[in-house]
């Protein structure tokens, strides 16, 4: 860590290093970042202005609570993902990490003492109340007693199924977690070669499949780690390894089974499946699937992309008038995008067909 006195001379030194990984801010979030990356091996660093949980992060309670609150609402996934974090600032940090117990009071509120005339005034009330109570209990005692056993089986059953998932998640799927991690680190190694290396991209290739070291490729943690985020994302990788092999059937159907919440992701899959459909020549398949693309996300990144190879299939679809509408749609809704250049004559092109 370079402190205050020394950040002047470190910038001088270090102007012309290259760094795997620069992140700005040392908070939870930024340390966090630092820590993973360089386990892996990346040369980091982290710029902060002030010092290490000097903002929003000095403010927080630094409980790593066990997420019990959320059983009432089923959400087991977040009680797996808190029990995880927690074991894992267990592990790496057991000097800094402990537990705490804490005492909770409870205790009932005291109301005011009614005076007598109070009293009466509202004691005929009461008892109706409380004969209401009476009967309203004792109807719920029958039911329960006509479906005792039903209930019981029931409440066995969601025990079971929760202690179930709970212990899948953290004995199974957990350990299975980080291996997929740590392969798939590798095989992403080869394809981000693969990219660079023009002479040696389809031999690079071929390995993020495959597999080398010693280190499994995408196809096999998909195999061997179904259920994973890893799995999930070698899907994703494979399709555009097998794209860039030109094998754009294996590309499609990689990516048809790449599921993710990210938008871009996405919306790059979708683009990835239409790009093979258009090099297999099936051109209405891909006119599908970039229309889904960038409807997906109407990110400035991948919908103006998207919708250019939409608008020039449709032209060569002969289908002028979606293709102009396209074509504008790039010009109205994005009119800094890379995409958007030229557009007038695009646009002046296709209304001449």
């Amino acid at each position: 860590m370079i402190g205050l006195a020394n950040r002047t001379k470190f910038i001088e030194e270090n102007q012309n290093t290259i760094f795997d990984l620069i992140v700005i801010g040392g908070g939870i979030t930024g340390a966090g970042i630092l820590l993973d990356a360089s386990s892996r091996g990346k040369k980091c660093l982290l710029i902060e202005k002030n010092d290490f949980a000097s903002g929003t992060s000095s403010k927080s309670t630094k409980l790593i609570h066990g997420g019990l609150r959320y059983l009432k609402n089923l959400e087991f996934k977040m009680v797996s993902d808190v029990g995880r974090e927690r074991n894992i600032a267990f592990r790496n940090a057991p000097h800094l990490v402990r537990p705490e117990k804490m005492l909770i009071p409870l205790y009932k509120k005291k109301g005011f003492k009614r005076k007598t005339k109070d009293l009466d005034k509202n004691q005929s009330t009461t008892a109706e109340v409380f004969d209401t109570l009476d009967q309203s209990a004792s109807s719920t005692e029958k039911i329960v007693a006509k479906y005792q056993n039903y209930i019981v089986g029931f409440v066995i059953t969601v025990v079971v199924i929760v202690l179930g998932f709970l212990g899948y998640s953290s004995l199974i799927l957990e350990p299975k977690s980080d291996e997929a991690n740590n392969e798939l680190f590798t095989a992403q190694n080869y394809f981000s070669q693969a990219l660079v290396d023009a002479e040696n991209s389809d031999s690079l290739f071929l390995l993020s499949l495959n597999g080398g070291e010693g280190k499994y490729g995408f196809l096999d943690i998909i195999e061997y780690y179904s259920g994973t985020k890893a799995s999930n994302l070698a899907y994703y990788s494979a399709g555009m390894a097998y794209f860039n092999l030109n094998d754009f059937e294996n590309a499609i159907e990689y990516l048809k089974n790449f599921d993710s919440d990210d938008e871009i992701l996405s919306a790059l899959a979708l683009g990835g499946i239409a790009d093979s459909f258009a090099e297999l020549n099936q051109l209405e398949e891909a006119l599908d699937y970039y229309e889904s693309a960038f409807n997906f996300s109407e990110n400035n990144f991948t919908a103006p992309k998207f919708l250019l190879k939409a608008a020039n299939i449709s032209s060569m679809l002969e289908k002028n008038s979606l293709a102009t509408k396209y074509y504008s749609k790039i010009k109205k809704d994005y009119p800094k995008s890379s995409e958007s250049f030229l557009i007038d004559i695009q646009i002046q092109k296709n209304s001449l067909k």
